[in-house]
């Protein structure tokens, strides 16, 4: 006589001790199937988890069906459907303390059109540093040069280069996520300690040098390299940071460029002389001053403000 495979476990169930930890385990399988636990049958109790996962299957058809026809819902989706279905999200995205994932924690800087806040994503809890921009008090120039800073951003990604995490716009108002550095400004290091050594300074050259290099491999210069623009991750390592200024050279790298960009005391002689200039030559200039600059603490050309950063058509 044949035995059913349902009789086999009840009769194993009968002999078996029950295990409560076989019983929280089951319960455990049975939640990850979206299935209610009043469904676990009580013969499964003690039997091999092999057997009564598959006669859990033959016995509970209709069970069966609807785990899969209800995955898991990912991560990501549930925690964005809380977020928009919750009061005080709504709440703190109104008041200006949150925008999508990232939830304000504190400033980080402020300049005439934007602000830069200090942020953490909800989900990984990662700290980001989110640019604000009011675009409704930009003019045609400051939006071309934001339009610009995004476009490279978008397109170069290289580990001394600032990463640019994701763009929000919403009425009236830009969000530049990218990522925290909280080291500062190089500008700031050399001011408050004093130029560097030898061997820090040539470290951190080489690293923005393989920046640049990268920039210009995918056709893009920068055109305002200084101190102000690195930031430090930390001693001995930095990014290249700020790309308002930066173009693409659509026609190659032997494309004239007739905009005067960028501090005078890091500007090449020809954007002061000639009608059009190199965009390539102009950023390896300013790495020169800027190797100047970390390790003598002073630029190759005094100049009164070393922080002003001017854009204008050349005569």
């Amino acid at each position: 006589m044949t035995v059913d495979r349902s009789e086999r476990s009840i009769s194993k169930a009968l002999s078996i001790e029950i295990d409560q930890s076989k019983v929280a385990q089951i319960k455990d399988v049975m939640a990850n199937f979206k299935l209610p636990v009043t469904s676990v049958p009580d013969w499964a109790i003690g039997v091999p988890e092999e057997q009564w996962k598959e006669d859990l299957l033959e016995l509970e058809p209709n069970l069966a069906i609807q785990a899969v026809a209800r995955p898991k819902t990912p991560i990501y989706q549930r925690f964005t459907a809380a977020l928009q279905s919750d009061p005080r999200c709504s709440q703190e995205v109104a008041l200006g303390r949150r925008i999508g994932l990232y939830r304000f924690c504190g400033d980080i800087g402020r300049g005439n059109f934007s602000r830069v806040k200090l942020a953490v994503h909800q989900l990984t809890k990662d700290k980001v540093a989110i640019k604000v921009v009011d675009t409704s008090r930009l003019d045609a120039k400051a939006l071309r040069m934001l339009s610009r800073e995004v476009t490279t951003l978008e397109s170069v990604f290289h580990p001394f280069i600032l990463r640019l995490f994701e763009v929000i716009e919403t009425l009236g108002k830009i969000h530049l996520i990218s990522e925290w550095v909280q080291g500062g400004e190089l500008y700031n290091r050399i001011a408050e300690e004093g130029p560097l050594e030898e061997y820090h300074a040539a470290v951190i050259f080489h690293q923005l040098l393989l920046a640049v290099k990268h920039l210009h491999n995918l056709g893009y210069v920068h055109r305002d390299i200084k101190a102000e623009n690195v930031l430090m991750v930390s001693d001995d390592r930095v990014k290249l940071a700020d790309f308002g200024f930066s173009t693409q050279l659509i026609n190659g790298p032997w494309q004239h460029l007739d905009t005067f960009c960028g501090s005078p005391p890091y500007a090449a002689p020809e954007l002061f002389s000639d009608d059009h200039y190199i965009g390539g030559p102009v950023d390896i200039w300013a790495l020169g001053v800027l190797s100047n600059t970390t390790h003598l603490s002073n630029g190759t050309f005094p100049s009164t403000n070393n922080r002003t950063a001017t854009e204008m058509p050349m005569v």
